[in-house]
């Protein structure tokens, strides 16, 4: 393109533009190289036209290239704070990865899942939850595994396990059936079937014979519980619940002793007809369970004593009384029996008089219980002797 182009000079008032038209009256243009370029064309004025043409194109064009440039610059700048974002965002990110893998931070979604999640998760899938989907095969799932379970290892893995409850179930139901046969009594280890009600309160269900109840039909109801975290209102609660769903008088629960259970009494009497006792899972107390059983019998019988004269309840009373502190020293000296070691052999023959007393108090019991009166004279000089 030349340097020095030759000005267009026209005349003026020679184009005068009419809305969107330009009118061109009399126009004369000096510029020779505009004559050189015209010349040569068969047609003027098409040439001209089309010379007008590239000259609007041409400012077009320029015009685009100013905006392409301001765009650039915009995109540098843009192109710019992504880059920074970008960074940032990485780095944020790369932040609230580290805080939620951290299982010690107590905002973090690791320490989430392992206090709340994971707990929720295992409670709701625990088979001995009545609500779980595994509660349905539980039985199933327990007898296999005690067909599997026959050397020691394997043994030692179920009683750890949950399975632990159902083999203490099944504890609590060998001793049961063994006081029942020597009372006369018909027992039934429910469990799981559910009463005409349509619930399952209740694991045993202890019935006394018609002989003694003068034909009435007389229940006692045992719970067994072989879990943690349970409370006093909570086992009271249950138990009241499978009195009633059992239609029984009186009703025992058996709770397996555990850490947080330490504190509590061997033994606790609730609203008259209710009895907590705690037992080793692994080797329940006979005598304290004896000593239940032979309460929620006498317990049981209250309501008919009041309209008979066959049984001694003020004998009766005192006779559990005596048991009571004998169990107490029983399990006393028990506990303290690994301690003795100068005189081992006047603690065992010291443990053995307890345990033979005790054994005799409860036989007593038993008897007063079927209605003898062998121990009337007792009594009587045990009231004068309160009475003086």
């Amino acid at each position: 393109m030349q340097e020095n182009v030759t000005p267009i000079t026209v005349k003026k008032e020679s184009l005068v533009i009419d809305g969107n038209s330009l009118v061109i009256n009399s126009l004369k243009i000096v510029n020779p190289e505009l004559v050189e370029f015209l010349a040569t064309k068969a047609n003027i004025e098409e040439a001209f036209i089309d010379l007008l043409n590239a000259a609007l194109f041409v400012r077009r064009l320029s015009e685009v290239s100013i905006e392409t440039e301001a765009l650039n610059s915009v995109a540098d700048k843009v192109k710019t704070s992504v880059e920074k974002a970008g960074d940032d965002a990485v780095n944020d990110f790369a932040a609230l990865i580290k805080t939620h893998c951290d299982i010690e931070n107590p905002i973090g979604l690791a320490r989430l899942l392992r206090d709340q999640v994971v707990p929720a998760i295992v409670h709701e899938l625990n088979p001995m939850n009545k609500k779980s989907p595994m509660y349905k095969i539980y039985d199933p799932l327990i007898d296999l595994v005690q067909r599997v379970s026959a050397d020691e290892g394997a043994k030692e893995a179920v009683d750890n396990s949950s399975t632990k409850g159902k083999n203490f179930n099944s504890t609590m139901d060998g001793i049961l059936q063994k006081l029942a046969s020597a009372n006369g009594d018909e027992i039934e280890f429910v469990n799981d079937v559910k009463s005409a009600t349509g619930l399952k309160g209740g694991d045993e269900i202890v019935t006394l014979p018609p002989e003694m109840t003068g034909g009435h039909s007389v229940k006692i109801v045992w719970e067994f519980k072989a879990e943690r975290d349970l409370t006093q209102p909570k086992i009271l609660k249950e138990l009241a619940g499978a009195i009633v769903n059992r239609q029984a008088k009186s009703g025992v629960f058996v709770l397996a002793r555990e850490h947080e259970y330490e504190h509590w009494a061997s033994h606790s009497f609730h609203s008259g007809n209710r009895l907590i006792i705690l037992v080793d899972k692994d080797e329940p107390d006979t005598y304290l369970i004896q000593f239940a059983y032979l309460w929620s019998r006498m317990n049981a019988m209250k309501d008919i004593a009041a309209n008979a004269s066959s049984l001694d309840m003020e004998k009766l009373q005192y006779l559990f009384d005596q048991a009571e502190v004998t169990l107490k020293d029983f399990r006393n000296i028990k506990t303290a029996h690994t301690g003795i070691e100068t005189s081992l052999g006047d603690a065992r023959r010291w443990v053995g008089n307890i345990e033979n007393a005790l054994k005799a108090q409860f036989a007593e019991i038993s008897s007063t219980l079927k209605g003898d009166d062998e121990f009337d004279q007792i009594v009587s000089q045990i009231n004068k002797k309160k009475k003086a």
